[in-house]
């Protein structure tokens, strides 16, 4: 039981470290021929911060744009216009973009000439707190501790209920005479 305890007590502490510790990934996109553009999508986490660097492999100048959600689902995605968090061209290059309290941030991948198929590698960073990870990460730990407490108050309980039965106890003897 105990060791059972301290798993889940150690499960739980590794979630609230790894809610608060950056991530990253990296992939290798391709943005089709025509009128298109490749998009990302990272959840924002609380304070958040998206960070990355891109670098066109073949294909033509890329334009990296970061979004908010209201911003790529109610104007991007309809009009293609947008108000960015972030933008930048080129190549390759760099791109960052910050976002106050939780929500989803889309990043997203034009190139300059829709001719030809663009290929980028693309790594991404995300730092922050991940309010889901600490949240159960902490109801993890509090639920164990609150079930080892109750677990031990049964076996008081029980303990007290039930006298000890030893052996000598309750019985006469007489004294060894000298």
């Amino acid at each position: 039981m105990l060791w059972g305890a301290l798993i889940s007590v150690a499960i739980g502490g590794l979630m609230v470290v790894s809610a608060v510790l950056p991530s990253s990934s990296s992939a290798e996109i391709a943005i089709p021929e025509g009128n298109y553009h490749y998009w990302m999508q990272t959840t924002s986490l609380y304070n958040g911060k998206v960070s990355g660097t891109f670098q066109v492999v073949s294909g033509s100048n890329i334009t990296v744009i970061v979004l908010n959600e209201t911003e790529y689902e109610d104007v991007y995605s309809v009009t293609g216009l947008y108000t960015e968090l972030s933008i930048v061209s080129g190549m390759n290059g760099s791109f960052s973009a910050s976002q106050q309290g939780v929500g989803r941030l889309f990043i997203v991948f034009e190139h300059e000439h829709d001719d030809a198929i663009t290929n980028v590698t693309v790594t991404i960073r995300v730092s922050g707190t991940s309010v889901t990870s600490l949240t159960i990460g902490v109801l993890f730990i509090a639920a164990t501790i609150a079930f080892v407490f109750l677990w031990r108050r049964a076996l008081a309980k029980e303990s007290i209920a039930k006298p000890r039965r030893d052996e000598d106890s309750g019985r006469v003897q007489n004294k060894p005479k000298t």
